[in-house]
């Protein structure tokens, strides 16, 4: 590897190799500041659902839907998203979409519920973007660490889950201003990312470098194709997860027994646990444990964390809920570190990553809705508890089909 910063990248990334401190320095917080801001907006809805059911504004089915709507977007945006790096640069592309997110949330404080889904959408939109471009940025900026970058990156996101279910009762209380501006408040660390990546360092260094020019659908194998539906499956199953428990995980542990607070922890779980998983997880699937191992650990996981909660009440259902966030939040950070390894190079990162996240998205999209009309219709949980278990048997099947395709994956740290 030289110095000379003009050299183009050998990978055909859009941005290349960072060869200074001050470069690598610089790409690392906006990437941890953008990883931080992926979730906030949209976890605090889960922490709010009972404030905003008891005002009277949402239905149970209402509030069902606001769950779906950025899984609406993310399945239909998610695979435009790499056309976008024909006509702009990583750096343009991440500071449009978060300030995307910061103009949705302040469109989610004005009354109605109109505008609270379409701020909603519009979060969603700048948030489709940074979840497809984060794995290409990471092997973009840091073509030789992308397992430890991963890590970092998926650990922060899952902090910043966190924080938007354990801030967000606190802010609405606190400020006495309600749940809506609890909600745009979220939106502050997006407005930290769309200003870092305005920073001339990264502006300046990724100028010289070609964009990326997709493979033509020419190139694209049945082998390709597969691999697509196996990480979408895989994929899906965790956003499944995350947005099934965001939106309808806390009601089900008060039910079961729990303290809103004990509940509470247990739906913040899903983000916090990701703190050391999501560093943990990346450097065992790509070192000695080798990703088919870490498939299976996650899967068990997942399936005794499901069983607790679909037999257990009180501590039970709520110890269950945290090993299934344990087992979920590691297979997240699977998920993102597959989108790098499987493919290529940083043409292919892209492309995987966009098809595989619009198909896992539209799995997703689904449950939480669906769930929603059940409970209202039903009065039971069951189908929730049920879909619980399903998810988990997706992420063995799935997981072990791609690794059995994919013999490779986990065996090198790029």
């Amino acid at each position: 590897m030289t110095g000379n910063d003009s050299a183009p990248p050998s990978d055909g990334s859009p941005i290349g190799p960072i060869h200074s401190g001050r470069s690598k320095s610089s790409a690392l917080i906006a990437l941890g500041v953008t990883s931080l801001a992926l979730r906030p907006s949209l976890t605090a809805i889960g922490a709010l659902t009972p404030a905003m059911l008891a005002g009277g504004e949402l239905s149970v089915a209402q509030l069902g839907f606001l769950g779906s709507v950025p899984l609406i977007v993310f399945a239909m945006f998610s695979s435009m998203v790499p056309a976008l790096l024909h006509r702009v640069r990583i750096t343009t592309a991440l500071t449009v979409a978060m300030s995307a997110v910061v103009v949705g949330s302040l469109l989610r404080v004005a009354p109605g519920a109109a505008l609270l889904y379409g701020g909603t959408a519009l979060i969603a939109a700048g948030l489709c973007v940074g979840n497809v471009l984060l794995p290409v940025a990471a092997r973009a900026f840091f073509p030789h660490r992308v397992g430890r970058v991963t890590g970092i990156c998926t650990a922060l996101i899952s902090a910043g889950g966190g924080a938007g279910v354990a801030l967000a009762l606190p802010l609405a209380d606190g400020l006495r201003a309600g749940w809506r501006v609890a909600l745009a408040i979220t939106a502050a660390t997006a407005a930290v990312a769309a200003v870092a990546w305005l920073m001339p360092v990264l502006r300046v260094y990724e100028a010289g470098r070609p964009r990326i020019h997709l493979p033509s659908s020419s190139t694209k194998t049945k082998a390709d194709a597969s691999t697509v539906v196996m990480a979408g499956a895989f994929f899906g199953a965790q956003a499944s997860f995350f947005y099934l428990a965001a939106s309808w995980l806390l009601p089900l542990l008060m039910e079961k027994s729990n303290r809103i607070e004990q509940a509470t922890f247990g739906v913040g779980a899903f983000s916090f646990a990701g703190v050391l998983t999501c560093l943990v997880a990346p450097s065992l699937a790509l070192g000695k444990v080798g990703l088919r191992g870490m498939i299976l650990v996650v899967s068990t996981l997942q399936i005794v964390g499901a069983t607790g909660v679909f037999c257990g009440t009180g501590f039970v259902a709520l110890g269950g809920a945290v090993v299934l966030a344990v087992g979920v939040t590691a297979a997240f950070s699977l998920s993102i570190v597959i989108f790098s390894i499987a493919a290529g190079s940083a043409h292919a990162t892209v492309a995987l990553s966009g098809r595989a996240q619009s198909l896992g998205y539209t799995i997703a999209a689904v449950f939480p809705f669906v769930a929603g009309l059940v409970r209202m219709q039903t009065g039971s949980w069951l189908v929730v508890e049920a879909s619980m278990l399903v998810l988990a048997a997706v992420t063995l099947i799935s997981g072990l089909l791609l690794t059995t395709r994919q013999r490779g994956l986990g065996r090198r740290d790029l």
